[in-house]
């Protein structure tokens, strides 16, 4: 069997959930400090208590943190790389040490439980899965880079609790320092700018074929087929999570007494180059913080490039320009813009995950989505089999099981709108005039 590593105790997947874990119970344990200190009622021996506890907390998730990070970059040291029971030297790991994700399916789905190494220790039900190790994990990631994940561009937040909350202060009705005289009062910062956000990891799971063919085939191209499936299903499903979590801040609700609440934003539409000019300009649409942001880009689906990328300015040229040092990569007014798949916007029967998008219309996302929006992630991603269609059609059937929450946190760093087509800039009229032939009345 392959170990994790080579120095016992330094399992990378056990480490990262024991900081996870009491990284999240210290965050707890400080909000129930916070309540106590605010309670009146509060006792002496509870308030040493609370102190206690988090004193406790904050010396463990020290310790975690700094077997985290002792695990985590042994990944990288020649002389803590896996090594197996025959003795491999370190250094040069053999085929089976790079495809151990891979080697635990092939078990997985032979019934070989205990040859493999990373076991599933959270499930819903009591079938036997695999989890995903770190390293391959990084592997996943690299590949969903390549496409336009909004997951990714969301801020990330590993999660060891199935709910919990966050404190948002938003960058509205701010009050400035005061100047303090002898015996002034100081004013108090608004309350209403304070906003707690509550979230719910939610299971999501995708499944496919796998034939016995590929099941048979080689480690490393089981592994490579099972991870970009992973991968590929992971933008997809992540990145309309998020989708549909802006599209909230644009419908309408209900409160518990029946009435509407109006949606808190309402897109903008774009007929012409200066609308969407007001887009992105600072102080228009969006606060020139968030504009100013080096993470502040513009989406839009392929369909959307290509008009976008036909429309001319009033000199005559086209808005998009492609980056100086990257000419695969297009901006405007300085703006990175990034084409995405049509169906990443649509559900399943087609209709747009925008549900206040015209009918026919493009959309154009612009603003600073690691800003706005927060994915919680429980990292607890794991792999499971059913042989049941093995007999009949040569296949077992493999699913994939995420969980995360996505929550927007900032509403006011990203704005949306939608277009058909978009008219040129009126070209400019020149104001030089010259003689078509200077010479014309001489011989």
């Amino acid at each position: 069997m392959v170990n994790n590593l080579k120095k016992a105790g330094l399992n990378i997947n056990d480490a990262q959930k024991k900081y996870t874990d009491l990284s999240n119970q210290l965050a707890e344990a400080y909000e129930a400090k916070d309540k106590l200190m605010s309670s009146e009622d509060a006792s002496v021996t509870d308030l040493k208590a609370a102190a206690e506890k988090v004193e406790t907390l904050q010396a463990k998730v020290g310790i975690a943190k700094s077997d985290y990070e002792t695990a985590k970059n042994s990944l990288d040291d020649e002389n803590k790389i896996p090594v197996d029971d025959k003795g491999n030297p370190a250094g040069n790991p053999d085929n089976s040490q790079k495809a151990v994700f891979g080697s635990d399916i092939y078990n997985l789905a032979r019934k070989n439980f205990g040859q493999i190494v990373n076991v599933a220790t959270e499930s819903d039900d009591d079938t036997l899965a695999v989890t995903i190790p770190v390293d391959q994990q990084t592997t996943i990631n690299e590949i969903r880079k390549q496409r336009t994940d909004f997951s990714q561009e969301f801020h990330h937040e590993s999660v060891g609790t199935l709910t919990g909350s966050r404190v948002v202060q938003t960058d509205t009705n701010l009050i400035p320092l005061q100047d303090l005289t002898d015996g002034e009062t100081i004013s108090l910062q608004d309350v209403n700018n304070l906003k707690t956000i509550s979230y719910a990891v939610h299971t999501y799971a995708t499944a496919t074929k796998l034939t016995n063919n590929l099941l048979n085939d080689s480690k490393e191209n089981l592994q490579a087929y099972v991870l970009k499936w992973i991968a590929l299903s992971q933008v997809l499903g992540r990145s309309q999570v998020c989708l549909r979590a802006l599209n909230q801040l644009f419908v309408d609700s209900v409160d518990k007494n029946g009435s509407t609440i109006k949606a808190p934003k309402s897109m903008l539409k774009i007929t012409k180059l200066d609308d969407v000019l007001d887009l992105v300009l600072p102080g228009s649409v969006l606060d020139g913080a968030v504009t100013a942001s080096s993470k502040a880009k513009i989406y839009v689906t392929n369909s959307g490039f290509l008009k976008l990328a036909k429309v001319k300015n009033n000199k005559g040229e086209y808005m998009l320009q492609p980056d100086v040092t990257n000419p695969s990569i297009y901006r405007f007014e300085g703006k990175e813009i990034k084409a995405v798949e049509n169906s990443m916007f649509k559900d399943k029967e087609g209709n747009s995950l925008f549900t206040k998008l015209p009918k026919n219309a493009e959309p154009i996302i612009f603003g600073d989505l690691d800003y706005s929006g927060t994915v919680y992630d429980r990292m607890a991603s794991r792999i499971d089999l059913d042989p049941s269609l093995a007999f009949l059609d040569n296949a077992n059937v493999i699913r994939f099981i995420d969980r995360f929450d996505s929550k927007v946190m900032q509403p006011d760093g990203f704005a949306i709108g939608y277009f058909n087509n978009i008219a040129d800039q009126v070209p400019m009229i020149s104001t030089n005039t010259s003689s078509t032939d200077d010479n014309s009345g001489s011989k």
